[in-house]
Formats: C-alpha cells, sequence, structure tokens
C-alpha cells in the first residue's frame, strides 16, 4: 500500500505530497533530499522545513531510522499508529507560500 497516490487522488491540488510511490523521480531527489529524511541523516529536519511538511504518514513497519528520529524529536508528535501507518505531525506548522 503507498499513502502518497491515494493522498494525490483525494486532495491534489489542496494539499500536496511530499514523495509517494511511484518511480519517476531523480536520483537527487530520491538519495539527496529523501533518502536523507528517511534514514535520518543529519538535518533532516532541515529539509522537511524546506519542503513544508507537517505532517507525515509513514508505514509503520519500513523505515525504522525516522521513525526513532520523529519519536525523539520535541518537534514532532505521534498522533496514530498501528500496524499498517503511523501518523506524526509538527508541532508548531512551518507555513510558508509556495
Amino acid at each position: 500500500m503507498f499513502f502518497g497516490g491515494t493522498f494525490i487522488y483525494h486532495f491534489y491540488p489542496k494539499r500536496l505530497v511530499f514523495i509517494d510511490g511511484r518511480t519517476c523521480f531523480p536520483e537527487w531527489f530520491t538519495e539527496g533530499v529523501y533518502g536523507k529524511v528517511k534514514r535520518a541523516e543529519p538535518r533532516w529536519e532541515e529539509i522537511l522545513d524546506r519542503y513544508n511538511v507537517n505532517t507525515l504518514l509513514l508505514h509503520s513497519y519500513r523505515f525504522p531510522m525516522i521513525h526513532r528520529a520523529f519519536f525523539h524529536s520535541p518537534d514532532w508528535i505521534l498522533v496514530y499508529r498501528d500496524e499498517i501507518a503511523t501518523l506524526y505531525v509538527r508541532k508548531t506548522k512551518i507555513l510558508k507560500n509556495r
């Protein structure tokens, strides 16, 4: 199950998706941007700030590094978790013009 495509279908253009299940993204983005976030590499929060990401819906069983980072971050709160999905929300929204 991929969440991004479902969100695009139901919410675009009112809500935008940072990443989805498609494989057509350039390597600089999948490894240099998205990859740094999913691996919780240094400055991962700055990337989410830059892209105005305030909510993350992730697979519960994938990317343990970012789950750990979100769980321990003072800026994010765990809102929901089950065996399929985990939802994190930024405590203070970043509101930037796109």
